[in-house]
Protein backbone atom coordinates (compact mmCIF):
# COMPACT_ATOMS: atom_id res chain seq x y z
CA UNK A 1 0.00 0.00 0.00
CA UNK A 2 1.40 3.35 -1.04
CA UNK A 3 1.47 5.83 1.88
CA UNK A 4 -0.30 9.12 1.30
CA UNK A 5 1.83 12.01 0.19
CA UNK A 6 2.92 14.31 2.98
CA UNK A 7 3.01 18.01 2.22
CA UNK A 8 6.43 19.42 3.05
CA UNK A 9 6.35 22.99 4.28
CA UNK A 10 9.15 25.10 2.82
CA UNK A 11 11.63 26.44 5.39
CA UNK A 12 11.84 30.21 5.42
CA UNK A 13 15.34 31.52 4.74
CA UNK A 14 17.20 33.73 7.22
CA UNK A 15 16.23 37.40 6.89
CA UNK A 16 18.57 39.39 4.62
CA UNK A 17 20.97 42.02 5.92
CA UNK A 18 19.09 45.29 5.91
CA UNK A 19 20.50 47.58 8.62
CA UNK A 20 23.83 49.32 9.33
CA UNK A 21 25.32 50.87 12.48
CA UNK A 22 28.28 53.21 12.17
CA UNK A 23 30.83 54.29 11.44
CA UNK A 24 32.02 54.00 15.03
CA UNK A 25 35.37 55.26 16.32
CA UNK A 26 37.05 52.53 18.38
CA UNK A 27 40.62 53.56 19.06
CA UNK A 28 42.14 53.99 15.62
CA UNK A 29 39.66 51.58 14.03
CA UNK A 30 36.67 52.69 11.98
CA UNK A 31 33.92 50.15 12.62
CA UNK A 32 30.78 49.25 10.65
CA UNK A 33 28.20 46.76 11.98
CA UNK A 34 25.59 45.25 9.65
CA UNK A 35 22.64 43.17 10.76
CA UNK A 36 19.44 41.60 9.50
CA UNK A 37 17.40 42.67 12.55
CA UNK A 38 15.94 46.18 12.64
CA UNK A 39 15.34 46.15 16.41
CA UNK A 40 18.94 45.21 17.15
CA UNK A 41 20.17 47.93 14.78
CA UNK A 42 18.08 50.61 16.48
CA UNK A 43 19.16 49.45 19.94
CA UNK A 44 22.87 49.29 19.08
CA UNK A 45 22.74 52.73 17.45
CA UNK A 46 21.51 54.07 20.81
CA UNK A 47 23.96 52.05 22.88
CA UNK A 48 26.99 53.00 20.77
CA UNK A 49 25.91 56.65 20.36
CA UNK A 50 29.00 57.95 22.21
CA UNK A 51 31.29 56.09 19.75
CA UNK A 52 29.61 57.49 16.65
CA UNK A 53 31.96 58.92 14.03
CA UNK A 54 35.36 58.10 12.57
CA UNK A 55 38.76 58.30 14.30
CA UNK A 56 40.87 61.35 13.54
CA UNK A 57 43.53 58.97 12.19
CA UNK A 58 42.07 55.74 10.79
CA UNK A 59 44.60 52.94 11.11
CA UNK A 60 42.27 50.15 10.00
CA UNK A 61 38.65 49.46 9.05
CA UNK A 62 36.65 46.67 10.66
CA UNK A 63 33.40 45.19 9.39
CA UNK A 64 31.16 43.21 11.74
CA UNK A 65 27.95 41.37 10.91
CA UNK A 66 25.35 40.25 13.48
CA UNK A 67 23.00 37.70 11.90
CA UNK A 68 19.72 36.42 13.28
CA UNK A 69 19.13 32.89 12.03
CA UNK A 70 15.83 31.05 11.89
CA UNK A 71 17.21 27.90 10.22
CA UNK A 72 17.41 25.23 11.60
CA UNK A 73 16.48 27.00 14.87
CA UNK A 74 16.56 30.52 16.26
CA UNK A 75 20.09 31.67 17.08
CA UNK A 76 22.61 34.40 16.24
CA UNK A 77 26.11 34.58 14.81
CA UNK A 78 28.75 37.34 14.89
CA UNK A 79 31.29 37.82 12.08
CA UNK A 80 34.36 40.05 11.81
CA UNK A 81 35.74 40.77 8.36
CA UNK A 82 34.17 37.56 7.06
CA UNK A 83 35.50 35.38 9.89
CA UNK A 84 33.06 33.73 12.26
CA UNK A 85 33.63 34.90 15.84
CA UNK A 86 30.62 33.36 17.62
CA UNK A 87 28.28 31.13 15.64
CA UNK A 88 25.75 29.92 18.23
CA UNK A 89 24.63 32.87 20.34
CA UNK A 90 21.39 33.27 22.24
CA UNK A 91 19.64 36.61 21.81
CA UNK A 92 20.42 38.25 25.21
CA UNK A 93 24.17 37.80 24.59
CA UNK A 94 24.33 39.57 21.21
CA UNK A 95 24.90 43.17 22.41
CA UNK A 96 27.57 42.04 24.89
CA UNK A 97 29.35 39.94 22.27
CA UNK A 98 29.46 42.94 19.94
CA UNK A 99 30.80 45.09 22.77
CA UNK A 100 33.42 42.44 23.57
CA UNK A 101 34.52 42.46 19.92
CA UNK A 102 35.02 46.25 20.06
CA UNK A 103 37.00 45.86 23.29
CA UNK A 104 39.26 43.40 21.48
CA UNK A 105 40.15 46.07 18.95
CA UNK A 106 41.48 48.25 21.79
CA UNK A 107 43.46 45.35 23.26
CA UNK A 108 44.99 44.67 19.85
CA UNK A 109 46.12 48.29 19.52
CA UNK A 110 47.21 48.70 23.16
CA UNK A 111 48.32 45.49 24.92
CA UNK A 112 48.74 47.37 28.23
CA UNK A 113 45.04 47.93 28.94
CA UNK A 114 43.56 47.68 32.41
CA UNK A 115 40.22 46.15 33.37
CA UNK A 116 39.12 49.49 34.77
CA UNK A 117 36.96 52.55 34.29
CA UNK A 118 38.53 56.01 34.04
CA UNK A 119 37.24 59.53 34.64
CA UNK A 120 38.93 62.90 34.23
CA UNK A 121 39.08 65.68 36.81
CA UNK A 122 40.75 68.91 35.69
CA UNK A 123 43.16 67.23 33.30
CA UNK A 124 43.98 64.28 35.60
CA UNK A 125 42.80 60.68 35.24
CA UNK A 126 41.35 58.66 38.10
CA UNK A 127 41.50 54.97 37.20
CA UNK A 128 38.86 52.83 38.93
CA UNK A 129 39.95 49.19 38.89
CA UNK A 130 38.93 45.88 40.38
CA UNK A 131 37.07 42.68 39.66
CA UNK A 132 33.77 42.47 37.79
CA UNK A 133 30.65 43.64 39.64
CA UNK A 134 32.69 45.61 42.19
CA UNK A 135 30.99 48.90 41.29
CA UNK A 136 33.58 50.38 38.91
CA UNK A 137 31.09 51.37 36.22
CA UNK A 138 28.47 52.68 38.63
CA UNK A 139 31.04 54.88 40.37
CA UNK A 140 32.43 56.13 37.05
CA UNK A 141 28.91 56.91 35.83
CA UNK A 142 28.08 58.82 39.01
CA UNK A 143 31.31 60.83 38.85
CA UNK A 144 30.72 61.62 35.16
CA UNK A 145 27.32 63.04 36.08
CA UNK A 146 28.79 65.14 38.91
CA UNK A 147 31.65 67.15 37.51
CA UNK A 148 34.05 64.58 36.05
CA UNK A 149 34.36 63.59 32.40
CA UNK A 150 33.98 59.97 31.31
CA UNK A 151 37.08 58.56 29.60
CA UNK A 152 36.59 54.77 29.47
CA UNK A 153 34.97 51.72 31.05
CA UNK A 154 36.11 48.10 31.31
CA UNK A 155 39.07 48.79 28.99
CA UNK A 156 41.42 51.61 30.02
CA UNK A 157 44.28 51.64 27.52
CA UNK A 158 47.53 53.01 29.00
CA UNK A 159 50.13 54.79 26.85
CA UNK A 160 53.89 54.31 27.46
CA UNK A 161 53.94 57.55 29.50
CA UNK A 162 51.03 56.39 31.74
CA UNK A 163 48.14 58.25 30.17
CA UNK A 164 44.66 56.86 29.51
CA UNK A 165 43.19 56.98 26.01
CA UNK A 166 39.58 57.96 25.46
CA UNK A 167 37.27 55.03 24.71
CA UNK A 168 33.67 56.14 25.47
CA UNK A 169 32.08 52.72 25.13
CA UNK A 170 28.74 52.21 26.88
CA UNK A 171 28.87 51.50 30.58
CA UNK A 172 28.23 47.94 31.67
CA UNK A 173 25.73 48.27 34.53
CA UNK A 174 23.96 45.71 36.68
CA UNK A 175 20.17 45.71 36.55
CA UNK A 176 20.23 46.51 40.28
CA UNK A 177 22.44 49.59 39.87
CA UNK A 178 21.18 52.74 41.62
CA UNK A 179 21.67 54.47 38.26
CA UNK A 180 19.15 52.23 36.48
CA UNK A 181 17.76 54.52 33.76
CA UNK A 182 14.12 54.64 32.81
CA UNK A 183 14.71 53.92 29.14
CA UNK A 184 15.50 50.24 29.79
CA UNK A 185 11.74 49.68 29.99
CA UNK A 186 11.81 49.75 26.19
CA UNK A 187 10.76 46.27 24.87
CA UNK A 188 13.99 46.07 22.87
CA UNK A 189 15.96 46.13 26.11
CA UNK A 190 13.89 43.33 27.56
CA UNK A 191 14.49 41.33 24.41
CA UNK A 192 18.27 41.79 24.22
CA UNK A 193 19.28 42.08 27.89
CA UNK A 194 18.92 39.43 30.57
CA UNK A 195 20.86 40.62 33.61
CA UNK A 196 23.32 43.43 32.93
CA UNK A 197 22.83 46.47 30.71
CA UNK A 198 24.86 48.54 28.27
CA UNK A 199 24.14 52.24 28.77
CA UNK A 200 25.83 55.18 27.00
CA UNK A 201 27.07 57.80 29.45
CA UNK A 202 25.29 60.52 27.48
CA UNK A 203 21.96 58.82 28.29
CA UNK A 204 22.72 59.32 31.98
CA UNK A 205 23.51 63.00 31.48
CA UNK A 206 27.23 62.41 31.91
CA UNK A 207 30.07 64.40 30.41
CA UNK A 208 32.40 62.79 27.84
CA UNK A 209 36.13 63.41 27.53
CA UNK A 210 37.04 64.25 23.93
CA UNK A 211 40.60 65.44 24.52
CA UNK A 212 43.99 63.74 24.27
CA UNK A 213 45.19 60.92 26.53
CA UNK A 214 44.90 61.92 30.20
CA UNK A 215 47.80 61.49 32.69
CA UNK A 216 47.02 59.10 35.53
CA UNK A 217 46.89 60.87 38.90
CA UNK A 218 45.38 58.12 41.06
CA UNK A 219 44.37 54.45 41.12
CA UNK A 220 41.29 53.58 43.18
CA UNK A 221 39.54 50.30 43.96
CA UNK A 222 35.84 50.60 44.89
CA UNK A 223 34.35 48.59 47.72
CA UNK A 224 30.86 48.89 49.21
CA UNK A 225 31.61 49.00 52.93
CA UNK A 226 29.60 50.12 55.93
CA UNK A 227 28.63 53.82 56.12
CA UNK A 228 30.81 54.25 59.21
CA UNK A 229 33.90 52.82 57.45
CA UNK A 230 36.55 55.28 56.15
CA UNK A 231 35.71 56.68 52.73
CA UNK A 232 39.32 56.49 51.55
CA UNK A 233 41.96 54.08 52.81
CA UNK A 234 45.49 53.94 51.35
CA UNK A 235 46.39 50.77 49.47
CA UNK A 236 49.92 49.41 49.31
CA UNK A 237 51.28 48.95 45.77
CA UNK A 238 51.30 45.15 46.11
CA UNK A 239 47.67 45.10 47.25
CA UNK A 240 46.66 47.47 44.46
CA UNK A 241 48.42 45.33 41.90
CA UNK A 242 46.62 42.21 43.11
CA UNK A 243 43.19 43.88 43.14
CA UNK A 244 43.54 45.56 39.74
CA UNK A 245 45.68 43.00 37.97
CA UNK A 246 43.77 39.80 38.71
CA UNK A 247 41.17 40.45 36.01
CA UNK A 248 43.40 42.13 33.39
CA UNK A 249 43.58 40.08 30.17
CA UNK A 250 47.18 41.16 29.61
CA UNK A 251 48.38 39.05 32.56
CA UNK A 252 47.13 35.95 30.74
CA UNK A 253 48.55 36.84 27.33
CA UNK A 254 51.84 35.96 25.63
CA UNK A 255 53.43 39.22 26.83
CA UNK A 256 52.39 38.69 30.47
CA UNK A 257 55.87 39.43 31.84
CA UNK A 258 55.98 42.83 30.13
CA UNK A 259 52.44 43.62 31.30
CA UNK A 260 53.34 42.63 34.87
CA UNK A 261 56.38 44.91 34.80
CA UNK A 262 54.44 47.90 33.52
CA UNK A 263 51.67 47.40 36.07
CA UNK A 264 54.25 47.15 38.86
CA UNK A 265 55.83 50.42 37.75
CA UNK A 266 52.42 52.11 37.55
CA UNK A 267 51.25 51.20 41.06
CA UNK A 268 54.56 52.46 42.46
CA UNK A 269 54.31 55.79 40.66
CA UNK A 270 50.84 57.07 41.66
CA UNK A 271 48.75 57.11 44.87
CA UNK A 272 46.49 54.08 45.34
CA UNK A 273 43.31 54.09 47.41
CA UNK A 274 40.47 51.81 48.49
CA UNK A 275 37.26 53.86 48.22
CA UNK A 276 34.10 53.06 50.14
CA UNK A 277 31.22 53.67 47.71
CA UNK A 278 28.40 53.06 50.18
CA UNK A 279 27.69 56.79 49.72
CA UNK A 280 28.60 57.79 46.17
CA UNK A 281 28.39 61.51 46.90
CA UNK A 282 30.75 61.23 49.88
CA UNK A 283 33.15 59.06 47.88
CA UNK A 284 33.16 61.64 45.08
CA UNK A 285 33.91 64.48 47.50
CA UNK A 286 36.78 62.51 49.05
CA UNK A 287 38.37 61.92 45.62
CA UNK A 288 38.08 65.59 44.72
CA UNK A 289 39.73 66.53 47.99
CA UNK A 290 42.66 64.18 47.34
CA UNK A 291 43.08 65.62 43.86
CA UNK A 292 42.86 69.17 45.19
CA UNK A 293 39.83 69.91 42.99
Amino acid sequence: MVPPAVAVQPVAPDPPICERIGPLAVGQSEVIIDTNDAELAALMAEIFADLEGSPAHVRRRQHFVALRHVVPWAHWSIWRNGEGRELMLEEPYVPFQLQWELNQLIFEEHPFALHAATVEFGGSAVVIGGVSNSGKSTFAAWLSSHGASYVADEVSAVTPDNRILSYPRPLGLSTVTPLRPQFIKDPRHRRFFADDLLVPVSALGGSLWHGPAVPIAMLVVPSVGEPEDPVLSPLAPAETMMRIGQSCPGLHADAAAEFFGRLADLVESVPCWLVNTADLAEAGRALRSQLGR
